[in-house]
């Protein structure tokens, strides 16, 4: 008992002495700097979200938070009872909802501090380790024990129960006796590092808490140092476009395997260690240098292959201290290092496969790569360097001469060493020292003291150097790049330019004047002023890439002729490594300069614009030609270039593109394996927008001939079955919709497939791996079949004009192949004299356009003393002639007869069947009238049963729906009406509006097969289908079982009749029936 108290008593102490540190963290130390060791640091009991180290130095806090409504999860009170000891009972108070209160702003401390002005360089800095911290707690019973001074963090307690009403500190005889924390994911941001060094610390907490903390770093062109912790998240970021140095010390790290690690596409690089966590860096929003170190060894990153480059290992002292076993033991870990640092670099190396660009890209210069992934530098401390390894062959490589002791392994090109050694580069051959081969002095002049020779490297089998030049009029450095010539000699090839320093010693007048600029720069360089000329295309030999740094956060470069002095600028948006292309029959008047880059292995295009090298306004942007490139060569003063799927194109001064290789691929009857053969594409038809190719033997020795679209960049293939002769491509109806083909010579036009070369080959899908050949495309219908076209052209919508045999003008559309427009038809209405005299008649436009065209004819078009009217079916597509004095009483055009010269005329009174071809014969009216077609759908409506009338409804071209309302007794349907029609509605007339339709009908199906057909019930209509054929037609007869009186009697064409009733049982419900298991009529 005494022991309960004692244990009570402490957590009381221990949450009044939290609540008091939480005071003084946010509101006095908050910010500790230390000058003597030039230290910043943190309190740690503050959650700190934010700290700004430039402008206005501070940080910005977070808080702890408290869980309120907590009796909505278990909580208890400890409850003292007698002497007996204690015993625990669940509140039963009731419970509220859930929130959080925030600590720091209720309390009303301040939300941020000040960081002193000479602590924001700080070269140490500790970072806050410190997760938001959600709490809940447990109460204790005021009878316990308590101690004679309260502590100072109760009172923080009890003043924030009074500030709200939604935390539940009850002061009642009750203390907070225990803290449940809850921590969450806390993002702390580290902005303004600057262009300094640094060193960042994060505290070495437990791995529980480290999983919830995410550090983002914020670079500005500055050298860091950072001690990562495992668990906790690392996000490295620039605040300008120039790139940082950062440096990833591992050796505060016990136990981790640092050769166990990975890199993924968008940049996190982790080390794996199952059981006491991973150290995660993602660097994808810095484009700075990545070093990592550990203990022994250095890497460096490569983000071309995602993989660390290993450049230097730490063998250790060369006398070890101990016992000859302990000597042997460390002779025993270097090898067992070794050995594993070769099967390491071969895991990670991987082949180059870099495109041999034309002459005129020298290089691709930004991106280059100093050949550390070969060398690594093994260090013996303290006695110094030891030599170098060449993990390629193996070898250890010194400079074999006393002069070079302290010189730099700068890589190796075949056979021969470079080193770098007192602002020079020697190479050495065969174990032989040359003379340096680049001195400081070459080519810039004479320079001050600091000059650094950085690396060389090979790159297209290209030598390349790089310098480090102070400029001897202001603190910056000139970075230049030279090609090493055969001669030995070297040649500028690209200057980096800080223009703030550069500018320091020129008048402020000139200084803001871009060619005073170009004029200082070049004559630095070695050219005359006042002889160049801005923004020109001509001459991209002898190139110079000049990049220039206006300010920190602002970076512009231009390509300098030094021959010609001429300048060109390059767009900002381009790759780094992107060059301009030498287009030999590019004028020098042209709007567009073209780039290519080696690493994205792809074409741009850029609009020349006239804007001055450092003005504010925007640099034209440029648009990517082609990308995923195999190769670019020059073929007779002509750019090719051929992709990855081995499609060549050829791009002209402006950009377009059109193919001129590709590979076919096809497999015919008598193959078992497929064939690949690179085609020529030879323009023996060259259009402004197509080129047809001819002769392309398959290999059963048939020759095709296909087509391929210059603008919209789609291939059409002719059938087999059309001959290869005369066949002229009009053009692509729509992106996908296919091509428009004329054979002139059979007066036929074809609609036939495209196919992209992206998405396949010329007769292979390789995307959805279909058999595409020839042999498939073994027949096409014409698009006109009744006609014969005498000449078509393509209109700018993508749809065809075509003027047949029979006089029409029809306009055709892809999409709407049945139902072309009529534009005009040609008419001789003079037939009868030798002298034919044709006339025009535009066709008027009503709402019916979409099944028929009526053409007004002018009244002096007559043939003796009649006049006539025509109109042209659409569906059927033809011409219909009717006397109009045959066409009294408001007669309007139905339609015609698909298979008989017949045409339908109706009113609100009839519907009557003229001869389309023989103007005296008139067939009897039908037993139909008050005709409405809308389209595809005819509604008529249906007189009662006479003799007279003709009893099988009128079948239409074009019409596949047709509604027949009224008296359906004794209608009759024959085979080539049920078959013509999809869906046939019989709409029957109610005997009264009151009870419903009730009718005795007969129905004759005139075919022999209609025993065959299914009937059933759809809701309260019967209806009939042939249910074994695929697209039957169905009859519905609406509101067939609207009474139990109605009923239908079918009668067939062998004689026989059923008779079904609305309350026939086997009607009652689905499934339906065959009408032969349905009884016969008695």
């Amino acid at each position: 008992m005494h022991q309960q108290h004692v244990t009570s008593h402490t957590s009381i102490e221990a949450v009044g002495r939290y609540f008091e540190n939480l005071r003084r963290a946010y509101s006095e130390r908050s910010v500790q700097y230390d000058r003597h060791r030039n230290l910043l640091k943190f309190d740690a009991a503050a959650v700190i979200t934010q700290i700004t180290l430039n402008n206005s130095p501070r940080v910005d806090f977070d808080s702890q938070y408290f869980i309120t409504g907590r009796y909505a999860r278990d909580c208890y009170i400890s409850r003292v009872v007698g002497g007996t000891g204690a015993t625990i009972e669940p509140r039963k108070s009731a419970t509220q909802t859930r929130g959080t209160l925030n600590i720091q702003e209720k309390m009303g401390w301040a939300k941020s501090a000040a960081i002193p002005l000479d602590a924001k360089s700080a070269t140490n800095i500790l970072l806050p380790a410190t997760p938001k911290i959600k709490f809940d707690y447990e109460y204790i019973s005021d009878s316990l024990p308590s101690s004679t001074r309260t502590p100072p963090g109760l009172e923080i307690l009890r003043e924030l129960s009074e500030k709200t009403s939604s935390f539940q500190f009850e002061t009642c005889g009750l203390k907070v006796g225990k803290l449940l924390p809850t921590l969450e994911d806390t993002e702390i941001t580290v902005r303004g590092l600057g262009n300094q060094n640094r060193n960042i610390f994060i505290p070495n907490v437990s791995g529980q808490v480290a999983q919830h903390l995410k550090y983002r770093l914020e670079g500005s062109q500055g050298n860091y140092r950072f001690f990562p912790i495992r668990n906790a998240q690392f996000l490295l970021q620039e605040s300008s476009t120039s790139a940082s140095h950062w440096t990833i010390d591992l050796s505060q790290i016990e136990n981790l395997d640092d050769l166990n690690y990975s890199i993924t596409p968008g940049g996190v690089l982790t080390f794996h260690d199952s059981t006491r966590g991973p150290v995660r860096i993602d660097f994808g929003q810095t484009g700075g240098t990545i070093e990592v170190r550990s203990k022994t060894r250095s890497w460096r990153l490569d983000r071309t292959s995602r993989s660390l480059l290993l450049t230097q290992i730490d063998l250790g002292a060369s006398e070890v201290p101990g016992s000859k076993g302990a000597r042997l033991q460390r002779i025993l870990e270097n090898a067992i290092l070794l050995s594993k640092l070769y099967e390491f670099i071969q895991r990670r190396s991987k082949e180059r496969n870099s495109i041999i660009p034309p002459a005129s890209l020298k290089t691709a210069l930004h991106n280059h790569s100093i050949y550390t992934d070969r060398w690594v530098s093994l260090d013996r401390s303290p006695s110094g360097h030891l030599g170098t390894l060449d993990t390629e062959s193996s070898e250890w490589i010194t400079s074999g001469d006393p002069q070079l002791n302290k010189g730099k392994l700068l890589g190796r090109i075949g056979s021969t060493f470079y080193f770098s050694s007192k602002n020079q580069i020697w190479n050495r051959v065969a174990g032989h020292l040359t003379q340096p081969i680049h001195k400081q002095s070459l080519p810039l002049g004479e320079t001050s003291q600091g000059t650094e020779i950085t690396g060389v490297w090979s790159q297209n089998e290209l030598v390349f150097i790089s310098q480090s030049i102070p400029l001897h009029h202001g603190k910056g450095f000139l970075e230049a790049i030279y090609q090493l010539k055969e001669t030995g000699q070297p040649e500028l090839v690209k200057l980096t330019v800080p223009l703030e320093d550069f500018r320091s010693h020129l008048s402020s007048e000139d200084a803001m004047s871009t060619s005073k600029v170009l004029q200082a720069i070049m004559e630095l360089i070695g050219i005359p002023k006042n002889s160049f000329t801005y923004n020109s295309t001509a001459g991209f030999a002898n190139l110079l890439l000049l990049v220039c740094r206006d300010t920190p956060r602002r970076e512009r470069s231009f390509w300098l002729n030094t021959k010609n002095s001429e300048v060109i600028t390059l767009d900002n948006s381009l790759p780094q490594d992107a060059v301009p292309i030498a287009m030999p029959d590019l004028p020098h008047t042209a709007q567009t300069i073209f780039y290519y880059s080696d690493t994205e292995k792809a074409l741009y295009g850029t609009s020349r614009g006239n804007t001055q090298p450092f003005s504010e306004a925007p640099l034209p942007q440029s648009t990517p030609l082609m990308k995923k490139l195999r190769n670019i060569k020059f073929v007779e003063s002509r750019l090719q270039v051929e992709s990855e799927d081995g499609i060549v194109y050829e791009i002209d001064a402006k950009g377009k593109k059109r193919i001129v290789q590709f590979t076919a691929r096809w497999m015919s009857s008598r193959q078992t394996s497929w064939v690949n053969e690179v085609v020529q594409i030879f323009h023996t038809q060259d259009s402004s927008e197509s080129v047809e190719i001819r002769g392309i033997q398959l290999a059963d020795g048939t020759a095709v001939t296909c087509w391929y679209d210059k603008i919209l960049n789609h291939f059409t293939v002719a059938p087999k079955t059309l001959s290869v002769e005369r066949l002229l491509h009009l053009g692509l109806a729509t992106d996908e919709g296919g091509a428009w083909i004329f054979q002139p010579n059979v007066g036929q036009l074809y609609l036939l497939p495209t196919f992209t070369p992206e998405a396949a080959t010329l007769f292979f899908d390789n995307r959805n791996n279909n058999y595409l050949t020839l042999l498939q495309l073994s027949t096409t219908q014409p698009v006109l079949p009744n006609e014969k076209v005498n000449r078509a052209i393509r209109v700018g919508d993508g749809r065809v004009v075509a003027w047949t045999q029979s006089g029409l003008t029809l306009l055709l559309d892809s999409k709407l192949l049945r139902h072309p427009i009529v534009l005009a038809v040609n008419e001789d209405w003079f037939s009868g004299e030798s002298n034919q005299q044709k006339h025009l008649a535009l066709l008027t436009s009503d709402q019916n356009y979409r099944f028929y065209a009526k053409i007004d004819l002018p009244q002096t078009a007559s043939r003796g003393r009649l006049r006539f009217r025509r109109w042209y079916d659409v569906a059927s597509q033809k011409i219909i002639t009717i006397p109009l004095e045959r066409l009294s009483n408001g007669l309007d055009y139905v339609g015609v007869a698909p298979s008989q010269d017949m045409a339908y005329f109706g009113n609100q009174s009839s519907l009557i069947a003229l001869s389309a071809t023989d103007e005296t014969r008139e067939i009897l009216p039908t037993r139909f009238f008050d005709p409405n077609r809308n389209a595809n759908v005819l509604s008529l409506r249906i007189k009662a049963a006479n003799e007279s009338f003709a009893t099988i409804p009128p079948v239409l071209a074009g019409v596949d729906t047709v509604a027949l309302h009224g008296n359906i007794n004794q209608l009759a349907f024959n085979k080539p009406f049920w078959e013509h029609h999809r869906l046939i509605v019989l709409d029957p007339v109610p005997d009264s509006p009151s009870t419903g339709p009730s009718f005795l009908g007969t129905l004759e199906l005139n075919f022999t097969d209609a025993e065959k057909l299914a009937v059933g019930r759809d809701d309260n209509h019967l209806f009939f289908e042939f249910s074994n054929q695929p697209n039957s037609p169905r009859l519905t007869i609406n509101r067939f079982f609207g009474s139990s009186q109605n009923h239908l009697t079918l009668k067939f064409a062998n004689g026989l009749r059923r008779k079904l009733t609305s309350n026939s049982a086997e009607l009652t419900a689905p499934p339906t029936k065959l009408l032969s298991t349905l009884p016969l009529e008695t």
